[in-house]
């Protein structure tokens, strides 16, 4: 029997109230959503209309059961985005999805990106005893090489034209728990 599409995940714990270098992670309101939707369209959007594009990402089951943040700059606009999802795990050890990681054009290069990553997973890990964080990097890795993340083996990789990533907090308790969830198909691409 078929799992449904997004069974292994669930809405990740909150987190507020962060700030990093003047900039500042937050939960975004709900008339904020289009924007962040909006920094990933030119890499997401396969050639879709605008309008097209802000539907599916407005229906989209997978970004509802994901917590999503905005990383805003000094004036509080929306610079960044990411979404977190807890990985629905028969154990104890708590494993955190990253997705949909995108900035606005206009601040693209500037490390915006890494500093809304290492806030958030700063914040995961001192508020919720994170054990790891997991991602599908469908871009280039470079970003995610530089806040400890690394390439799961060759045998893991599930995924055509992506590259999961992990980055180990306590990798005693949460290496095997993610090497059995993505063989088994229980953790899959989100």
């Amino acid at each position: 029997m078929n799992k449904p599409a997004w069974s292994h995940l669930r809405p990740a714990p909150r987190v507020s109230g962060l700030t990093s270098h003047g900039q500042s992670l937050a939960l975004p309101s709900s008339g904020e959503l289009d924007a962040l939707y909006m920094m990933g369209f030119d890499e997401w959007g396969d050639g879709m209309a605008k309008d097209d594009y802000l539907a599916l990402c407005r229906s989209s089951e997978k970004y509802r059961k994901g917590t999503w943040y905005a990383f805003g700059d000094a004036g509080g606009e929306p610079v960044a985005s990411v979404i977190a999802y807890q990985l629905a795990l028969a154990s104890p050890t708590t494993i955190i999805g990253l997705g949909s990681i995108a900035t606005k054009d206009s601040t693209r290069r500037q490390g915006i990106a890494c500093r809304c990553l290492e806030a958030l997973m700063g914040a995961y890990q001192s508020h919720h005893g994170v054990d790891a964080f997991l991602l599908f990097a469908d871009r280039e890795t470079t970003l995610y090489d530089r806040l400890g993340f690394r390439p799961l083996p060759a045998e893991l990789q599930r995924v055509p034209e992506t590259t999961a990533m992990v980055c180990y907090a306590n990798r005693d308790s949460a290496e095997s728990v993610l090497v059995e969830g993505l063989m088994s198909g229980h953790i899959r691409y989100f």
